[in-house]
């Protein structure tokens, strides 16, 4: 790690633990939020969790996971209270198109994101991020959607019947994310039965 990374992580244990004397006491926890294996070894050093980027497949999620708990185990850190929360964009409906195409366009959004090619070069989908990097700067998002293939809305985002949301949601956790945050997207209909959803999920 080079000179400046090592200043800047200095500043930010300094921001989360203060260091001037007075031995204070931490009411609130600290969450990273990181893409690149630098923030994500980062968080597993210092963090109390970590925030993982919308329009992630679950094998980036174990992958992010892992690379916080080297980042930790370098550190000589437990991480069994280590949380790991994610942004999932979230919709479902009995219309499983109405939910696909919601997400499909908030999925185009957040792939203008260099830092997400390796995220979807990984997972073998043809998606041409270069074209919607382009779509999206000319602010053509319905050109930009379009770029988006339905097999990419199902590894990157939670789109469906509810029936399926559930089971992706399970998917989700499964691959390491305890603490998902959803992104609810449709209509207003919609957005309430995947409240019922959700309301079922933890019961």
């Amino acid at each position: 790690m080079g000179g400046r990374s090592r200043a800047r992580e200095r500043r930010i244990r300094e921001a989360c633990w203060p260091t001037i004397g007075i031995q204070a006491k931490r009411a609130h926890s600290v969450y990273i939020a990181s893409i690149g294996p630098e923030m994500l070894r980062l968080a597993g050093r210092i963090g109390d969790g970590v925030v993982l980027s919308a329009g992630l497949s679950t094998e980036s999620v174990r992958q992010s996971i892992a690379v916080c708990a080297d980042g930790a185990a370098k550190e000589g850190r437990d991480l069994t209270a280590f949380r790991r929360a994610g942004y999932l964009f979230f919709a479902t409906s009995h219309d499983a198109k109405a939910a696909i195409d919601a997400v499909r366009q908030k999925l185009a959004f957040v792939m203008r994101n260099k830092f997400l090619g390796a995220n979807i070069k990984a997972s073998g989908i043809p998606v041409d991020q270069e074209g919607v990097i382009a779509a999206i700067a000319r602010r053509d998002i319905a050109g930009a959607a379009a770029l988006v293939p339905d097999e990419a809305v199902e590894a990157f985002g939670i789109a469906g019947t509810p029936q399926h949301c559930t089971k992706r949601l399970h998917d989700f956790i499964d691959a390491g994310i305890n603490e998902p945050v959803l992104g609810l997207l449709g209509s207003a209909e919609n957005c309430l039965l995947a409240l019922d959803v959700m309301r079922e999920f933890v019961a």
